[in-house]
């Protein structure tokens, strides 16, 4: 058995353990178990400086792939949108909507093709969707291209599908892990309908038929009329959908990813290193043994 006082013997320091019992943590013979004393009360870690905060979501596994890079590029771009609408900027509306409908291809293409699917990108991605989607909303209803009911629709049921998702992370976060660190602490995933995604593509259409006629005058806005109310019709239906639970998904964790919640990852990560090193140091042991008992022999 391996405690903490003994952490010494592997070249690590017991400080980084200090708010752990003595007998807190134990190793197994072969390094292949870890387990915490029940009854304990450690102290919670000392909480982070914004100057930390914004370093680990730096360094946030999640966050730095080249698809939540180029999503959340995307989501930061949208309002540009909207401006060059405004501005009259006819060609840059137009061109900027078939650029940010490339790009959110591409980063689900990156995702499968790089390995590089996350919690958090399943998140981003269809949030990257309803901002495109509001900012271009905003931009047509102050030119006076679509209709202010049907705006309210589709921007309220996107505002109100984020603010849940927000606050379901909120609510079911383990104490201590980053809001946006989903790595080892996500209790669930969006998992979007074949309604909602059937309702993505209608308002795309919606939005690129007006877009076009805000750039060449075609096609008419009374053609666009019927698209107007299956816009509404779907936006509604889908977002109806949602209020069942059927766009989440629970993600099952193992006994390690549990651990990780319980104790922090770095700590995790310090008790896998030091069962690795028992394991090393009981062979040695045992190689020792197996010589001295053949020299007896001898």
């Amino acid at each position: 058995m391996i405690t903490i006082s003994s952490l010494k013997t592997f070249g690590l320091s017991p400080s980084r353990y200090r708010f752990c019992k003595p007998n807190q943590i134990f190793v197994g013979r072969c390094g292949a178990t870890a387990f915490f004393s029940q009854g304990s009360n450690p102290t919670p870690p000392p909480k982070r400086s914004w100057r930390q905060y914004v370093q680990s979501v730096v360094n946030n596994k999640e966050i730095n792939t080249i698809p939540n890079i180029i999503t959340m590029s995307r989501i930061a771009a949208s309002p540009l949108l909207s401006i060059a609408i405004a501005y009259d900027m006819k060609a840059a509306a137009l061109g900027g909507c078939i650029l940010f409908g490339f790009t959110d291809w591409l980063d689900g293409y990156l995702a499968n093709k790089l390995n590089q699917k996350t919690v958090l990108g399943a998140f981003l991605d269809p949030m990257a969707d309803k901002i495109m989607i509001g900012a271009l909303t905003v931009g047509l209803v102050a030119k006076g291209l679509l209709p202010v009911p049907l705006a309210c629709v589709i921007i309220g049921r996107d505002v109100f599908l984020i603010a849940a998702s927000f606050a379901m992370r909120a609510i079911e976060r383990p104490a201590g892990s980053a809001f946006f660190d989903t790595t080892d602490s996500a209790t669930f995933r969006i998992v979007p309908s074949d309604l909602s995604k059937l309702n993505t593509g209608v308002q795309f259409t919606l939005l690129s038929a007006t877009l076009s006629h805000f750039a060449f005058g075609l096609p008419s806005l009374e053609s666009l009329d019927p698209l107007w109310w299956i816009t509404a019709t779907t936006t509604i239906s889908s977002g109806l959908m949602y209020l069942d639970g059927s766009g989440r998904a629970t993600i099952t964790k193992t006994v390690t990813e549990k651990v990780k919640e319980k104790v922090g990852p770095r700590v995790a990560e310090q008790v896998k290193n030091v069962a690795q090193r028992a394991a090393v140091v009981e062979q040695k042991v045992k190689d020792v043994l197996s010589k001295t008992s053949a020299g007896h022999k001898d």
